[in-house]
């Protein structure tokens, strides 16, 4: 009886855990620079990904972001960003393109 608690408690916890991460994937815009996510979220932490299969390079930044204002990341690369409290919002993080037919993917938590 004691197990079956035990295990029981433990898949309770388990789904849980899953409500906490948050994840996408965004098209490159075909000009101009694009959010990571149109829905806001309060975040502790966002990793932003570049496609694996991408032929151009990505931007990221604030709204302005160009591929000319700001480091260009290649196929494969990550971004990070990290606060001690939920404040990093995936909405307010842009990324433009070399190549409109790119992607990128994020995960956050929260």
């Amino acid at each position: 009886m004691r197990y079956l608690l035990i295990a029981a408690l433990t898949l309770m916890m388990c789904s849980t855990l899953g409500a906490d991460f948050l994840n996408g994937t965004t098209t490159c815009p075909t000009s101009g620079a694009k959010q990571v996510s149109a829905t806001s979220y309060n975040l502790y932490q966002l990793t932003v990904v570049t496609g694996l299969s991408n032929g151009g390079s990505i931007a990221i930044g604030g709204s302005t972001v160009t591929t000319s204002n700001a480091p260009l990341m290649s196929a494969g690369s990550s971004f990070n960003c990290t606060k001690p409290s939920a404040g990093v919002n995936p909405a307010t993080l842009y990324f433009a393109c070399t190549l409109n037919t790119d992607s990128i993917q994020w995960v956050g938590s929260r």
